[in-house]
């Protein structure tokens, strides 16, 4: 694949990213799910923003610099104490019917794994190390999402089963 095909296809994948977590953090009930999906928006519209320098440098005839990364993120345990740790405070929001987050976290973990893939997959195969570095960093960015969105779910799943049960009708 050349680099124009890359980069396109990179820039359609994270875009796919960030329209589900666009479209998705509208039907969360878990004030934490909406975090962790807000802080996972911005990092898919960082990733958009240097992938987009990326395919302008190649749709030039510029050789790919790999720009800065400046303000890398947190690892993934950091950033969900830091949002978890803001929102418990808040019992009020706890709930038995997180069904739906739970849900939509697990779609979400499934995009996050193919996408992680789709990178590692793309970073081997292009032979500039520039090139790989910036696919090699994505790829990693795609697992620290991947362990927010865990962590989120396993809290909220605990939490869940601890909660006595609603009667359904």
């Amino acid at each position: 694949m050349d680099s124009l095909t890359v980069f396109e296809l990179a820039f359609q994948n994270k875009n796919d990213m960030y329209l589900f977590y666009l479209e998705k953090s509208n039907h969360l009930v878990s004030l934490l799910s909406k975090e962790i999906f807000k802080k996972i928006k911005e990092d898919e519209s960082f990733h958009l923003q240097k992938i987009q320098e990326g395919l302008d440098q190649i749709k030039k005839g510029e050789i790919f610099s790999n720009g800065s990364r400046e303000g890398l993120r947190k690892s993934s345990r950091e950033c969900f104490d830091s949002i978890f740790s803001e929102i418990v405070q808040d019992q009020t929001q706890f709930t038995s019917s997180w069904f739906t987050d739970l849900e939509i976290i697990d779609q979400a973990m499934t995009l996050e794994t193919n996408i992680h893939r789709f990178f590692v997959t793309i970073e081997k195969e292009v032979a500039d190390q520039k090139m790989k570095d910036f696919f090699s960093f994505l790829a990693g960015e795609e697992y620290r999402h991947f362990n927010l969105l865990f962590n989120t779910r396993e809290y909220l799943q605990g939490i869940q089963e601890q909660l006595p049960q609603c009667s359904q009708d």
